[in-house]
Parts: structure tokens; C-alpha cells; sequence
């Protein structure tokens, strides 16, 4: 399963924010807009092995397996400046393949990834005004709420005990350990083409497609 998150800009081209895979070994969320606020990378592995990616830097931690996942639990939230979005990044609607979100919004907004196995609405939240809920079919479900941002950002719906570690590699011929290191991350073991995952493109109607 493969979708991607985009915004639209006032000349009708769609700029991507969001990357999302989901494959046999995990999950994957790759941002495509650093500069908007959207450049946060993180992989979630069957195990429950996490990685995040941000920054030049990478962190690990564990959490609960994606295999039998159960319970609900906050893995992103951003706040993304439209006006920072690079329009040289800019693809046309033809790009847009079923299944991608498509967000016609003009100003800053929020966006929480949600894990759960059993949700299919959230509740209201007075600093969340205008809030849509989109929903990507995967196990176990992923949730992705956009919401206007006026002030702070606020706090993840559902915050997960999670404790973040750097990296601990030995630098060779030597005991010093790197703390910080950069390391590429979408790419995935035997990925299926996206021709097999979702369909062809095709760029008609992809609005009202989208918006079924």
C-alpha cells in the first residue's frame, strides 16, 4: 500500500507533503516539504522498531509491534506553513493516483498520524477548528487528521510512552560513538511497482475521486 499527502497551490498544481508505505516489514512516512514543516522520516517496523529521521539526525526507540497491534497511539504530528511550500516542487493533477489525499486548504494547518486498531472518528477539539479525518486502509488503521492552525499547535491526541536513543556506533579504530549521522531511509526491501499497487494514473475527475 502506497499513498502520498498532498497540498494544493493557487495555479492548480498539487505540491507532495507526505510519503506513506506500508509494507510486510512496516511502516514507512517519509516528509517531502522540509521547509514547510513537513520533513520528518519515520519507519516503523513489524517488530515495534521505530526510527526518526529529522534533521540530519537519527534516534530509535521502541513501541509496540505493528503484528497484532492493538490500542491507539500518536506517531507524527507537524505544523506545516503553507506559505513556505516550494512551488518548484509543484506536479500537476495527472500526478495524483486514487487513494492520495488531497488537501485545498489556504492557510498553515496541522497534521497528527494516528495508529489504532479500532478507530473510526475522533472527538472534537475547540483548537482544532475545521477538521478533516482521512483514513488509510492498512493494518492496523492509520488515521490522518488536518486541522487549521492559529496559535500553537497543541498536544497529540494520543501520546505514546515512547523513549527516544541516539544512534550508538562505534567509530572505527576507536571507542568514540557518533551521535549524529544521516543515513537515507526509503528504501525498501523487494517494493512492488506502484502500477501493481494502486492502478495506472489517470487525470481525469481525480478531485471528485479523490473526494468519494
Amino acid at each position: 500500500m502506497r499513498r502520498k499527502v498532498y497540498i494544493t497551490l493557487p495555479n492548480g498544481g498539487v505540491v507532495s507533503l507526505y510519503r506513506i508505505a506500508r509494507t510486510s516489514n512496516g511502516l514507512y512516512v517519509v516528509g517531502m516539504s522540509a521547509r514547510a514543516g513537513a520533513g520528518q522520516h519515520l519507519s516503523y517496523h513489524e517488530s515495534g522498531i521505530c526510527f526518526d529521521h529529522s534533521m540530519g539526525e537519527r534516534t530509535r526507540a521502541k513501541r509496540r509491534p505493528l503484528s497484532g497491534y492493538t490500542g491507539d497511539a500518536s506517531i507524527l504530528l507537524s505544523h506545516v506553513v503553507a506559505h513556505r511550500v516550494d512551488p518548484r516542487a509543484a506536479v500537476g493533477p495527472d500526478e495524483v493516483r486514487p487513494g492520495d489525499i488531497v488537501l485545498d486548504r489556504p492557510g498553515d494547518i496541522g497534521v497528527e498520524m494516528i495508529l489504532s486498531d479500532t478507530l473510526d472518528a475522533l472527538p472534537r477539539r475547540a483548537d482544532r477548528p475545521n477538521a478533516e479525518l482521512h483514513r488509510v486502509p492498512m493494518i492496523p488503521r492509520l488515521l490522518i487528521e488536518i486541522f487549521d492552525v492559529t496559535g500553537g499547535l497543541g498536544s497529540e491526541r494520543y501520546p505514546d510512552a515512547v523513549t527516544w536513543e541516539g544512534p550508538h556506533l562505534l567509530q572505527a579504530g576507536g571507542d568514540g560513538r557518533i551521535e549524529h549521522v544521516a543515513i537515507p531511509i526509503y528504501r525498501l526491501e523487494n517494493p512492488e511497482t506502484e502500477e501493481e499497487q494502486d492502478g495506472p494514473r489517470t487525470g481525469t475527475n481525480w478531485r471528485a475521486r479523490l473526494r468519494r
